[in-house]
């Protein structure tokens, strides 16, 4: 007995697999920022004092935020406040004026601030100090700046 059966190849037979591969490169980067310290010299009494500093990106990788602690000697006669300026630096005339947008980064001996205050690698962040001295006095402060891997920008894949 003979049979015959009607069997259609399938659509996709004629076609061959291709293999295709591509090369992931890997990079590392570096993350941090300097703080600063500051001498205020002999300020008078009932006086408001400002001043300006830059907190550089030291990293090869873009930050996002960083937190900010200042210390000092002669604080307990004077506030001084710092406030960032993001996406623009400070005018240094007078009491300073920012064209982009004012970041509070805490007040001196206030404990630690955590601010986004985002740093291009390569770039710096303009920051203004306020002192407002109610009696007279010498001051000085010291800002340091922490960054933590989780104020760095995502890692992100890139084609070379």
């Amino acid at each position: 007995m003979t049979v015959a059966l009607g069997i259609t190849a399938p659509a996709w037979a004629g076609v061959k697999a291709k293999r295709t591969s591509a090369v992931e490169h890997v990079g590392s980067g570096t993350w941090g920022a300097q703080g600063t310290t500051l001498s205020w010299g002999l300020l008078g009494l009932l006086s408001t004092t400002y001043k300006y500093f830059t907190v550089p990106n030291t990293g090869t990788l873009d930050l996002v935020s960083a937190t900010y602690t200042t210390t000092g000697n002669g604080l307990s006669a004077a506030t001084v406040t710092l406030t960032a300026c993001v996406g623009a630096t400070w005018s240094t005339g007078g009491s300073g004026s920012c064209s982009g947008t004012t970041v509070p980064l805490g007040t001196a001996g206030g404990g630690a601030t955590t601010a986004p205050t985002p740093i291009p690698a390569g770039s710096s962040l303009s920051v203004q100090a306020k002192a407002v001295v109610t009696l007279s006095l010498s001051l000085s402060t010291t800002t340091t700046v922490t960054v933590a891997r989780s104020n760095v920008r995502a890692a992100r894949t890139t084609n070379s």
